[in-house]
């Protein structure tokens, strides 16, 4: 299923323009498969509600990522942040949650 919503934005001289493919809700946030119009890779965005007060709680995670590089961590791609929304567009890391693989050991 095809979501006819489409993001741009110019962001470390790149353009997104994203088509959102399918989503899942997690506790916190929902996250949504997307894909680059242009290149047709695919990404993770999180898109995390927020009210005024968690705001710089919320914004710690961008934070984070716009500062952390390395081939183990979750690489941050661009960042839309709004009154109400935080939306990361991070890699996809396709797989089991790390949550159920912590588990099983």
């Amino acid at each position: 299923m095809t979501v006819s919503t489409f993001i741009s934005c110019s962001s470390q001289l790149n353009i997104f323009l994203l088509n959102f493919l399918h989503s899942l809700r997690g506790r916190f946030s929902v996250i949504n498969l997307c894909r680059d119009v242009e290149t047709s890779q695919v990404f993770a965005a999180k898109i995390t509600p927020y009210q005024a007060e968690q705001r710089q709680l919320v914004l710690r995670e961008y934070q984070l990522l716009r500062r952390l590089h390395h081939p183990h961590l979750v690489q941050l791609y661009a960042a839309f942040i709004t009154p109400l929304y935080v939306l990361l567009v991070e890699e996809l890391c396709p797989g089991k949650e790390l949550l159920h693989s912590l588990a099983a050991r």
